[in-house]
């Protein structure tokens, strides 16, 4: 037996609520309409979550991990993440395979970038560095 919705009284309640679904889809909208804020946090949170698994196949919990694996510290220079701040670390992955190597500080992320990833590159680049300090030092 079916039960009419408790705020139109005309309309079919939805399984598990006491409203018909215009009056649900209505009463969502002036909720949102009237909370805009939790709306683009909900929306930020629910958009990060989906990013992580679109992108690098992994969940907030396997982030986490790998942060506690890693002591909250960038995998390349070890300096410590800020936690609060996503933007000043980054998923580091392989963009072949797409496999997850780590979690790199804002600035080694970049610079890896820029090297193309080329493990050779990089360390003519620490020489070049070396050859510097040698001379200054």
């Amino acid at each position: 037996m079916k039960t009419n919705c408790s705020r139109c009284k005309t309309g079919h309640r939805v399984s598990g609520n006491s409203w018909c679904r215009p009056c649900l889809q209505q009463g969502q909208a002036k909720w949102k309409a009237n909370n805009p804020m939790a709306v683009a946090q909900h929306r930020a949170k629910d958009k990060k979550k989906h990013n992580l698994r679109r992108k690098y196949g992994i969940t907030h919990e396997d982030k986490a991990n790998i942060l506690v694996r890693q002591d909250n510290k960038c995998a390349a220079c070890s300096i410590v993440l800020d936690l609060f701040n996503n933007r000043d670390f980054c998923i580091d992955h392989c963009h072949s395979s797409k496999a997850v190597r780590g979690i790199l500080c804002y600035g080694c992320n970049i610079s890896l970038g820029f090297m193309k990833e080329n493990s050779e590159r990089i360390r003519k680049l620490a020489d070049y560095i070396d050859q510097f300090k040698l001379k200054t030092g």
